[in-house]
């Protein structure tokens, strides 16, 4: 699973810079489009990190211990509205970065995130026992492709959405990109 994550990853580091100019191409405001492309350039950069939180939570659900994965998106929400409280405005000393700060926020919150969640799965009593077993690895591919399939579906339908509503708030202005995705962050623990 890691693998393919990592080569996912990987694939959408190096294309990061070229989706996030063919998806801002619609907007007309040159300063929002600049601002766009950054934020989804590192965004996108980060892409690894995201794969690898779904791919151990999913395996935290598999063994049925669904308060771990809980715990992981918890962590990793109020890391972001902390990072980007520090970044988007720059308290505490910290550098203005406005939306780029909010983008790097995200992303480095969900770096922390999945090394962590690599550390919990090789720790953790749910999976310790587990992970030491030979399973097979035609067994094992099969299992991970299909489940890799629908959480991956799923997960796609839910950006696919958050983009929707983020090129609304294109439309608004940087403030109100970067006010926004601190209330998503607080959201998203809420819910």
């Amino acid at each position: 699973s890691f693998v393919y994550a990592c080569i996912f990853g990987v694939l959408f580091f190096l294309l990061a810079p070229s989706l996030s100019k063919l998806v801002f191409s619609i907007v007309k405001d040159s300063n929002v489009k600049l601002l766009g492309i950054d934020y989804l350039k590192i965004r996108l950069s980060g892409f690894l990190f995201v794969l690898i939180l779904n791919n151990i939570s999913g395996f935290f659900r598999g063994f049925h211990n669904t308060v771990m994965p809980l715990y992981m998106t918890g962590f990793v929400c109020l890391l972001n509205v902390l990072f980007n409280f520090l970044l988007v405005l720059g308290n505490w000393g910290f550098p203005a970065l406005g939306v780029r700060g909010a983008a790097i926020a995200t992303v480095a919150s969900e770096g922390i995130g999945a090394f962590l969640s690599i550390i919990l799965l090789y720790t953790s009593k749910t999976t310790k026992k587990k992970i030491n077993r030979r399973l097979s690895y035609s067994s094992l591919k099969k299992l991970f492709l299909k489940i890799s399939f629908e959480s991956g579906f799923s997960e796609g339908l839910v950006y696919l959405a958050v983009w929707g509503f983020n090129q609304i708030f294109i439309l608004l202005g940087p403030t109100v990109i970067a006010t926004q995705q601190m209330s998503s962050q607080i959201f998203y623990i809420i819910y």
